[in-house]
């Protein structure tokens, strides 16, 4: 039967158990000491094999939905709003059959961006019927 040694202990272990020993930390200040572990873990970084990548994650960045036409229907007038959010302040309300140019990309899941005679605001998608 082979006799098993000791495992071989790494730059940090040794550097750790140094540290350990009075006399080293008699003779060292606390700067040193972080610095001289910091320096031993740094040249422990592996080298990783070339079949695994690291490179980061890909964003996929939405493309721009543009701007469109819309029109009021459905109901008897629909409040623009300053946000997109039944609480804000009405900006001015629009009768039923208003043509109205839609911001896709501000737009919420609930409000599409409005603008209607130079008026940016906020209306509700139910109301208002693209194209």
């Amino acid at each position: 039967m082979a006799k098993q040694g000791r495992p071989k202990k790494t730059q940090t272990e040794e550097v750790l158990e140094d540290l350990n020993n009075e006399e080293v930390l008699e003779d060292l200040t606390n700067e040193e000491v972080v610095e001289e572990v910091v320096v031993e873990v740094v040249e422990e970084v592996v080298e990783l094999p070339p079949h695994v990548g690291v490179e980061p994650d890909k964003v996929e960045l939405q493309k721009p939905l543009g701007k469109t036409k819309g029109e009021v229907f459905n109901c008897n007038a629909l409040r623009l709003r300053e946000g997109a959010n039944i609480r804000t302040s009405i900006l001015t309300i629009l009768p039923v059959g208003t043509k109205v140019e839609i911001n896709l990309d501000n737009s919420t899941e609930s409000f599409y961006e409005v603008t209607h005679n130079e008026l940016i605001g906020f209306c509700l998608k139910q109301f208002i019927s693209l194209g």
